[in-house]
């Protein structure tokens, strides 16, 4: 009896390891691979388990505000949060930037230029005269990467003429799934998908991919903000993601780094 006692105080003891419950994360769409990748590393570290549901920003916002039970929101973008913040669902303090996320622009195949290779502007012009073109964007509704699209067509002078020519994905990852079916040729997704993809191996068949320049859409600005009543587990993370080391694999997956 006191062996089996000593065996359990010292399972209780061993360092790295918790009983606590998963932290209940909610991701947007486009850092679920790389937010995968740092809860491994955690997990590995410390023991402390994740519960990870991922989707649309404006989708997991809903859910949220449903009563859906959540330690951590990452969203893509900042405004989320910070209605979440007015509503009294966290305080200011736990609100923060974790990233500058990129648009990319990707195509089944090469659009060749005989002075060299076709910008962004050149390839949706291109495109367009196909009578077969379409673009796959996120729903701008639901999703940051979607309104940052939008805003390259309009800044390309393009918005109107490609109208009738979308194909919206609820999110940017059924956007990536519209790009790989065929369903459109070319779409705008998130950089950290093509980092993804590339990290993983997966042979992506991508003829095209450019970071779209930032003066053609406003900055993706993507905030995480973290319960009132979160577990301790949370903000620990928090600390781990926000780290040199989280920060590395960030920028592995193709985020900007926000502005001290």
């Amino acid at each position: 009896m006191i062996r089996a006692v000593f065996l359990l105080v010292l399972l209780m003891i061993v360092p790295g390891r918790t009983t606590a419950a998963p932290v209940r994360v909610m991701v947007a769409a486009n850092f679920r691979e790389c937010l995968q990748v740092l809860a491994e590393q955690y997990t590995e570290r410390t023991g402390t388990e994740f519960k990870i549901s991922h989707g649309g920003t404006g989708q997991l916002y809903a859910q949220i505000n449903a009563g859906a039970p959540c330690d951590l929101f990452f969203a893509a973008d900042s405004a989320r949060p910070q209605r979440l913040v007015a509503d009294g669902w966290a305080t200011e303090q736990d609100c923060s930037t974790y990233a500058i996320g990129r648009l990319v622009l990707c195509g089944l195949k090469p659009y060749p230029n005989p002075d060299g290779n076709m910008d962004v502007e050149q390839i949706l012009q291109y495109v367009m005269r196909q009578e077969t073109g379409r673009l796959a964007i996120a729903n701008p509704d639901l999703a940051p990467y979607g309104r940052a699209a939008i805003q390259v067509l309009q800044r390309t002078g393009q918005n109107e003429a490609w109208q009738d020519r979308l194909v919206r994905g609820q999110n940017v990852a059924q956007t990536w799934q519209f790009l790989h079916t065929g369903a459109a040729p070319l779409g705008f997704v998130a950089h950290s998908q093509v980092m993804a993809a590339q990290l993983s191996g997966q042979d992506i068949k991508m003829g095209t991919a450019i970071v779209v320049p930032l003066e053609l859409h406003d900055p993706v600005v993507q905030q995480v903000v973290v319960a009132r009543n979160a577990q301790p587990g949370a903000r620990e993370f928090l600390a781990f993601l926000f780290s040199a080391e989280g920060h590395a694999v960030l920028r592995k997956f193709g985020y900007g780094m926000p502005t001290p």
